[in-house]
């Protein structure tokens, strides 16, 4: 009887001690809460990007002498018309997966009309605008375009979580804010005293950051750390970069 039980236990010691020596995926925590910053390397920046910047923030996450994140300002004009702007981050190294989904992005359009009459004289201005957006405005607007599944950001609050079994993506480089804008009206054509101009209006960005301190969730493919980007939005056109903090 007692070598019966001796077996057992032998057994169960050696099962054990091979558990131990098991290798571990990672020495990273698979979480972190935003804004706690225990066991949490921080970087302060408090550094504001303005719409007609022509310097970039750049941050080096990992300290290895590469530029990991910029922040840049985003223009995409037609001739000399100022059609959409913003902020973008994107990271020239690769080695940081932002967090976030896929999802398919549709624009809806409308048209309007607006009639500017001269009081000293019989000239009338005629303005036809295109109007995009990324949500209905009203149950009439017609669908202008749907682009396939791309990856956008998610944005957190303090407090939530970050887990390292979410979806991280390298391809990010677009807008995390982008100001509703649009063209400068063009004359179409002239009939008497009426003279026709044409323009377009881009709404805001549905997926940009908001108006509050908000966070951005990242993954250092290398070390497979969790990190953090702290952002508020200051004014019309600048985004402020807060922080950036990476586990240890």
């Amino acid at each position: 009887m007692k070598y019966l039980l001796i077996v057992p236990f032998l057994a169960f010691a050696l099962f054990s001690s091979c558990k131990k020596d098991d290798p571990q995926v990672t020495s990273s925590p698979i979480e972190l809460e935003f804004g706690n910053t225990t066991n949490m390397d921080i970087q302060t920046f408090n550094k504001t990007i303005h719409l007609y910047d022509q310097d970039s923030i750049n941050i080096d996450v990992n300290n290895n002498g590469s530029t990991d994140l910029k922040f840049s300002i985003w223009l995409y004009t037609t001739g000399s018309a100022r059609d959409r702007f913003g902020v973008i981050m994107y990271s020239p190294s690769k080695e940081i997966a932002v967090n976030g989904f896929f999802m398919a992005d549709t624009t809806y359009y409308f048209e309007s009309t607006s009639i500017h009459a001269d009081t000293n004289s019989t000239k009338v201005w005629v303005t036809n605008t295109s109007n995009y957006n990324c949500y209905r405005l009203s149950s009439s607007d017609m669908i202008s375009k749907t682009i396939s599944p791309n990856f956008k950001m998610f944005y957190y609050n303090n407090s939530d979580k970050l887990y390292l079994q979410d979806t991280y993506s390298t391809e990010f480089d677009f807008p995390i804010w982008q100001g509703k804008s649009g063209g400068v009206p063009y004359v179409t054509s002239i009939s008497g005293d009426t003279t026709y101009l044409a323009t377009s209006s881009y709404g805001q960005n549905c997926h940009s950051i908001g108006v509050d301190e908000k966070y951005i969730g990242f993954k250092d493919n290398s070390t497979q750390k969790l990190g953090w980007i702290k952002l508020k939005y200051n004014t019309m056109s600048a985004i402020e970069v807060i922080e950036v903090a990476i586990q240890k």
